[in-house]
């Protein structure tokens, strides 16, 4: 006959066989023990980054401004089009290499980000200083800088210009002139023949005047300050009054938070040599 057999309900075996395992009881006691130590520690390294903030870490302030490049208008098919006086990607390579100081060093500042907003010619400039100020001045050496490339091409553009309307004023000149001697002539002459050919030749001449002078004034219009624009802000410089670096409550917090954990680790690594050297 086969033995009877038993069951043991499972409420009366220990599910804790592990002798590693972790009793969370345990660690707020140890943490509890050193409560002191953790309190000093974080407290000690918060203060510190707050004296860091508000007296060692030097403040940096932004500004940016959106710039176009100068250009002079063209018509073409009753449409106006945009000739840059110099090429806009150019100019940003130039900002970033002449004013940019992020990468030195020594001197660090200005800070110079400069780039083209997409689908326009716009150069968008930031400029990170250490005051408004400086960061206004170092914005205005970029903005003198482009002016003074794009002066001497400008002044070549109008000086041919008027070169060419000072030529087809003589040219109109000469042909009133011509007038006169012409109405001159209409005065002496008895000849019908003479008479006829002196008027076709005094109206030919008034088209051609005519149609100089039209010309000399769309050369006018293409040298006025609608059809050239100089480099020129697209809105205001925006300037922020408080400064973008330091983040003072950023720091704080993550200086308490890292503290806190620090703290914790130093306590458990206290207790486990303590331990260690006990066995």
């Amino acid at each position: 006959m086969d033995k009877e057999k038993m069951y043991v309900p499972v409420q009366c075996i220990s599910m804790n066989t592990n002798p590693d395992t972790i009793d969370l009881r345990d660690l707020f006691k140890t943490l509890f023990k050193h409560k002191v130590f953790i309190f000093l520690f974080v407290f000690i390294m918060t203060s510190l980054s707050i004296l860091y903030t508000l007296f060692i870490a030097k403040p940096v302030y932004e500004i940016k401004s959106y710039m176009e490049p100068g250009y002079i208008n063209s018509y073409m098919n009753d449409r106006i089009e945009k000739n840059y006086i110099l090429s806009p990607e150019a100019l940003n390579l130039e900002i970033i290499n002449n004013f940019d100081n992020s990468k030195n060093k020594h001197i660090h500042f200005p800070t110079v980000n400069s780039n083209i907003i997409k689908n326009t010619k716009i150069i968008e400039i930031k400029i990170q200083q250490k005051s408004n100020d400086l960061a206004k001045k170092d914005l205005d050496k970029i903005y003198n800088y482009i002016k003074n490339k794009e002066k001497p091409l400008i002044s070549s553009y109008t000086n041919n210009i008027k070169n060419q309307i000072d030529a087809l004023s003589k040219t109109q000149e000469n042909y009133q002139n011509e007038i006169k001697d012409y109405k001159q002539k209409l005065e002496t002459t008895n000849d019908s023949r003479i008479y006829q050919a002196l008027l076709n030749a005094v109206s030919k001449d008034k088209e051609i005047i005519l149609d100089i002078s039209t010309k000399i004034e769309n050369y006018k219009n293409l040298i006025n300050d609608v059809n050239i624009k100089t480099v020129h802000y697209t809105g205001k410089v925006l300037m922020q009054d408080n400064p973008i670096k330091p983040k003072k409550k950023l720091i704080v917090i993550v200086s308490f938070i890292t503290s806190f954990i620090l703290a914790i680790f130093l306590v458990f690594f206290i207790e486990f040599i303590k331990s260690f050297k006990e066995a």
